[in-house]
């Protein structure tokens, strides 16, 4: 009773073991070679105990647990090995090998990609400090106030809030002006006199 216990017990938990190497995965943005010699560590370990991992299961974990784009690349391996031999196939080792191989490749050209994205928005940074410098709006203002005539004396250079000339009497009906003090926004309304007051 206690061997089959025990044996009951043991191969239950073989069981679990198998199940749960199948189930692993690589984790996201993670190392995939970090995570594929952990893999094959963790193969020899259950081995090592007694619990068997066929190479197709192997192999299908494998890919399974890969990101798509390098899952994608190991079944075209699988299929390329098939087509020069129906019954021919890639060890999982070597399968391992070829897939650390293409991370490498990838990582290479996303680190490419990286820097050519960040020169490209380097430059166009320095274009709009440039261009920006060039036409400021302190300038704009600059010129909007040497432009523009004074209200009181009609001359250029300076509003009426700064005019050193005596002030003129506002025209006594028509427009009216409400002006800020710097004269950048202005509004303007009407009044219709009375009849009464105009006689």
């Amino acid at each position: 009773m206690i061997v089959a216990d025990f044996t009951e017990k043991g191969t239950f938990a073989q069981m679990e073991m198998r199940a749960r190497f199948l189930d692993l995965k690589c984790p996201d943005h993670g190392n995939v070679q970090e995570f594929l010699d952990s893999l094959c560590t963790k193969q020899e370990e259950l081995a090592m105990m007694g619990v068997d991992v066929d190479k197709k299961d192997y192999r299908s974990t494998i890919i399974l647990s890969l990101p798509i784009p390098l899952a994608n690349f190991a079944s075209n391996q699988l299929a390329t090995a098939k087509l020069y031999s129906a019954s021919k196939t890639t060890d999982p080792d070597s399968l391992i090998t070829l897939i650390s191989e293409e991370y490498d490749h990838q990582q290479s050209q996303h680190a490419a990609h990286k820097r050519q994205k960040k020169e490209e928005k380097d430059t166009k940074d320095e274009a709009l400090a440039v261009s920006s410098g060039s036409g400021s709006n302190q300038d704009k203002k600059g010129r909007l106030k040497r432009k523009r005539e004074c209200w009181n004396c009609g001359e250029v250079g300076h509003f009426k809030d700064k005019c050193t000339k005596p002030k003129k009497e506002k025209a006594s009906n028509t427009a009216n002006a409400a002006v800020s003090e710097s004269e950048e926004e202005v509004a303007f309304f009407f009044v219709e006199e009375d009849e009464e007051e105009d006689s």
